[in-house]
């Protein structure tokens, strides 16, 4: 008897090690995601900044990802399987407006903790004017006064439910 509850609680114990290390792998898992989701936003308002230099604005609510595309100014890795379109790491479509001045990014399909984490990453960034959630893609680039955010308020926007949030950062 006594050999048996050794077994038990050294199954039990091995079953904790294993839970353990799969939340550790899983939090490696998203912190990787959150900082290629950066790198990707940030790489891509680049790319249109140099892709437009030349242009007086970007448009007038202008669908800039094919132009993106046609110019090889999407990395390789966040193209989809097409080649058409642009992925961000956590799988969802990236979608991308200019409007005079201002360019429009937008993340679909996140879960509510992705969008929390991808969101607060640039509160406060330099050249951000507006970072909102909401059920679907905008079809216009906010236009609006520059937001005073706070990482709690736009961190609790991101309650859509599980890949119902369409988070969208406007910069200027």
């Amino acid at each position: 008897m006594a050999q048996l509850i050794g077994v038990v609680l050294a199954v039990a114990l091995g079953l904790i090690l294993l839970s353990d290390t799969m939340g550790l792998f899983e939090e490696g898992v998203a912190d990787t995601h959150e900082g290629e989701t950066d790198a990707l936003i940030t790489r891509l308002r680049a790319n249109v900044q140099v892709a437009f230099a030349n242009q007086a604005d970007l448009g007038d609510d202008d669908d800039l990802v094919d132009t993106l595309i046609d110019l090889d100014k999407v990395p390789s890795n966040a193209l989809n399987a097409d080649g058409d379109g642009i992925l961000h790491p956590y799988g969802g479509a990236v979608t991308i407006l200019g409007n005079d001045e201002r360019i429009g990014i937008t993340l679909a399909e996140l879960d509510d903790d992705q969008c929390a984490r991808a969101a607060i990453k640039l509160v406060g960034a330099r050249g951000v004017v507006n970072i909102v959630v909401g059920t679907a893609a905008p079809t216009a680039v906010f236009a609006g006064d520059e937001q005073g955010l706070e990482v709690a308020d736009v961190a609790d926007a991101c309650d859509e439910g599980e890949g119902d949030n369409f988070l969208t950062f406007t910069f200027r």
